[in-house]
């Protein structure tokens, strides 16, 4: 009703001053138990992170959370009016480290998520054998053998108990909506249940705990659902990790081999305002934007410390982007990893407002690895609060660093230098997480052989390497976002180094790998397209291509740099501080380079 009222006041000359903020504030999951090798060793189910809200869904999730208490959720909040101008507080709660098995402990609880003054508290972690039985309290409770975790009042629900006899399953960990199921003596419980909110605009369930393990041949828990790990596979595995985002609690670990749990899933903000208004985070937000009609919808994905914030204004506008990072260097033989790739093409522009600076940041590309050392990271990119991360450093021709780095997309793994040439794992993409996803994982060394594997890029994977041959790098992704015929491609990975043939770079410039006979040196990654750097052949690898920043507002904005920012429409150098205009009805900028991260864009 305040913003309704505030649209009507505004249109007889009276500037609104607050807005309503429809929010869900889900904390971090606790991580699921770990065991030994001991009969009667199995890990519980973590709870799910603490969830409130003042958000009712629409039909047919029309309650996103029951009434009641440590055992059922909590009911819809009230009303939360913003000041414009004032800064609030905005924290992401980060899961609950996995319980390990040696030396066996009970996972680790998640961290709280806040708004304001909204505060939720982390998932308790699952507990293990009876030297560490009993679940922990939390938002949600985790499951264990000497008693579960109690949920807190109005924010979750309490893990179950397990069964210290026959297979001695353990139990889940609590849900959003429903309590942790107790374990048998067959059977671990399953995790209880998350609960469904439309708030970015279709209906997701959140906040499931984590399942609870068995030993030898139980049956396992699942997770419950809204992102509850599985616990681990029957007759020895580690618990599955709770879904990041949705707060879900980590898996418990199943014997009689010795096990850890799973971690928990990050926790999430979720900010709804009225389109009039837009919200202006800090510096260290990650966020991205839903297409909610009359709103402007904010996922918060991340925050680097508990002293961010964000601040509601008037008067928004849409601004599109294009944010990828540095691409990774080359390692002695993987390929670097594309840098991350985020643009509103693949989710919705993001509200902007004039008179407030924004940061803008391009990563640099990182270094090759010298003398067969590991690729280096590419710098992170970034507009206002889409983050993107650099790629991932190639693998060498070593024992200790032949894996490959994670990042926006993984650098491809290198082969160990000890006699039976063990290829070594490429990095994670998407890391840390982002959705939609940033980046791809980099392809794996190989065994036998001397080669590495293929960096990932933002479109696909890398190649695993193959006998003396590099794995080629990701594809990258096309965007039309400067009208630029033919389409652009950005954060491809680069080619694995291999003694026969080096892997070729991912489209998108990702540069190719080095051949080492007949001699063919390693290319390094495009300029300003974030492609990561070609691997070498236990020698230097090539560095990765810097990143950029593009901007599309309306042609009826303008935006103004600071004295750091590179920018232009003359390809391919993008520097002459010109915009293009040759779309109708908008001026894009192309950021090819900032001179430190202090740099920031004013709209007017």
């Amino acid at each position: 009703m305040t913003g309704i009222l505030n649209v009507f006041l505004g249109a007889f000359g009276s500037a609104p001053t607050t807005t309503t903020v429809e929010y869900l504030v889900i904390a971090g999951g606790g991580g699921g138990g770990g065991a030994d090798s001991g009969i009667g060793a199995a890990g519980g189910g973590g709870g799910a992170g603490g969830y409130r809200t003042n958000y009712t869904s629409s039909a047919p999730v029309s309650t996103p959370k029951i009434s009641g208490g440590p055992s059922g959720g909590s009911p819809i909040e009230a009303a939360f009016t913003a000041t414009f101008g004032t800064a609030y507080t905005v924290t992401v709660g980060a899961g609950g480290i996995a319980g390990t098995g040696s030396p066996e402990t009970r996972g680790g609880d998640g961290n709280a998520s806040a708004f304001a003054t909204i505060t939720t508290v982390g998932g308790g972690g699952g507990g293990t054998s009876p030297s560490n039985s009993a679940g922990k309290t939390g938002g949600s409770g985790g499951g264990g053998y000497g008693g579960s975790g109690p949920g807190t009042t109005n924010e979750g629900s309490a893990g179950g108990t397990g069964t210290f006899s026959g297979q001695y399953g353990n139990a889940g960990g609590g849900g959003a909506s429903a309590v942790g199921v107790n374990g048998t003596a067959s059977v671990g419980g399953n995790g209880g249940a998350g609960q469904f909110s439309d708030i970015t605009g279709s209906a997701v369930q959140r906040g499931g705990g984590g399942g609870g393990g068995t030993f030898a041949s139980g049956t396992v828990g699942s997770g419950g659902a809204g992102g509850g790990g599985a616990a681990g596979t029957s007759g020895g595995g580690d618990g599955n990790n709770g879904t990041n985002l949705r707060g879900g609690g980590g898996g418990g670990a199943s014997t009689p081999t010795q096990r850890n749990g799973g971690s928990g899933g990050s926790g999430v903000v979720i900010l709804r305002v009225p389109n009039t208004a837009a919200a202006v985070f800090s510096g260290g937000v990650a966020t991205r934007s839903y297409a909610v009609a009359g709103y402007n919808t904010y996922e918060v994905q991340s925050t680097s410390t508990t002293n961010e914030t964000v601040t509601f204004y008037g008067n928004s506008f849409d601004a599109e982007y294009l944010v990828v990072a540095g691409g990774g260097g080359g390692g002695g033989f993987g390929g670097g990893g594309g840098g991350g790739y985020q643009a509103s093409a693949d989710a919705v522009a993001i509200a902007v407002v004039t008179g407030q600076a924004y940061p803008v940041i391009v990563g640099g590309g990182g270094s090759g690895g010298a003398g067969n050392a590991k690729g280096s990271a590419g710098g992170d990119s970034q507009f206002a609060s889409i983050v993107s991360t650099g790629g991932g450093g190639g693998g060498a021709f070593s024992t200790a660093n032949a894996p490959g780095n994670n990042g926006g997309s993984g650098g491809g793994g290198g082969t160990d230098s000890g006699g039976t040439f063990i290829g070594r794992p490429g990095g994670n993409g998407n890391t840390p997480f982002r959705s939609p996803s940033q980046g791809n994982n980099g392809g794996n060394g190989v065994t036998g052989g001397t080669a590495g594997g293929g960096g990932g890029g933002s479109g696909g994977v890398g190649s695993n390497a193959t006998a003396n041959t590099g794995g080629n790098g990701g594809a990258g992704t096309s965007n039309s976002i400067t009208g630029a015929s033919p389409v652009p491609l950005y954060a491809g990975g680069g080619g694995g180094g291999g003694l026969a043939t080096g892997g070729t770079g991912g489209s998108g410039g990702g540069g190719k790998g080095r051949r080492n006979s007949p001699l063919d040196p390693a290319v390094a990654g495009t300029v300003n397209t974030g492609g990561g750097g070609g691997g070498g052949y236990a020698t230097d690898g090539a560095a990765g291509g810097s990143g950029v920043v593009i901007i599309k507002i309306p042609d009826t904005k303008t935006a103004t740099f600071t004295g750091g920012v590179t920018y232009g429409n003359n390809a391919p150098d993008y520097n002459n501080s010109t915009p293009i205009t040759s779309v109708s009805g908008f001026k894009i900028y192309v950021v090819s380079a900032t001179s430190n991260t202090s740099q920031t864009v004013t709209f007017s």
